[in-house]
């Protein structure tokens, strides 16, 4: 098993190009925007809201991942560690059913943890459905890129005005989040913050 995911795949840099290095610059400065909002947070009040400190820093959490994987690109040692799977227990050419269940499990997650995100936000999910709205695309999009469906890959990799809609969707949903947040140090919207 371990030499047939090896002949598959081996760690290395994923995208070396210019756009791949921006990528995860642009990854870096999210999950730095968005863990300044926990400090913010905690420098507005003596008992910041344990929820939206919990969203602030799982999201920063997730997207200091994703910079790290934007490059070493685990998710294909997952699909070749799948792939390896199905060969040597002889489900290969069954494998779109297991992708179906894979993807629609994935899927049921996302939308849980994109649930549990809105539910730890409370009250400020209106103030924050820009940046939610970009969390639930980069979602989408990472759940279709680790799903390895050749019919997504082809998609995303077509071009638009010589731009890849890979690199039009990352940066565009990075970009959404970042446009989202609340500016620092945000008076409180009415009297009940201020207690």
């Amino acid at each position: 098993m371990v030499e047939c995911i090896a002949a598959r795949w081996s760690p290395g840099i994923g995208d070396p190009t210019f756009v791949g290095w921006l990528t995860v610059l642009v990854y870096l400065a999210a999950a730095a925007a968005t863990f300044r909002q926990v400090r913010g947070a905690g420098s507005q009040s003596a008992n910041p809201p344990a929820g939206p400190n919990a969203f602030w820093i799982g999201l920063s959490v997730l997207l200091l991942a994703l910079a790290v994987n934007k490059q070493l690109d685990l998710q294909s040692a997952l699909t070749a560690a799948g792939r390896c799977l199905a060969q040597a227990q002889g489900w290969y050419e069954g494998r779109r059913a297991v992708q179906t269940v894979f993807i629609a499990m994935v899927g049921v997650t996302g939308l849980a943890a994109f649930a549990g995100a809105v539910a730890m936000v409370g009250k400020h999910a209106r103030d924050l459905w820009v940046t939610l709205a970009g969390v639930a695309l980069l979602l989408v999009f990472v759940v279709s890129r680790a799903a390895g469906f050749h019919h997504m890959d082809a998609f995303i990799n077509n071009s638009v005005l010589g731009f890849k809609l890979n690199w039009v969707v990352e940066i565009g949903a990075l970009a959404v989040i970042m446009i989202g947040l609340p500016r620092s140090k945000r008076e409180p919207t009415s009297n009940a913050d201020a207690l």
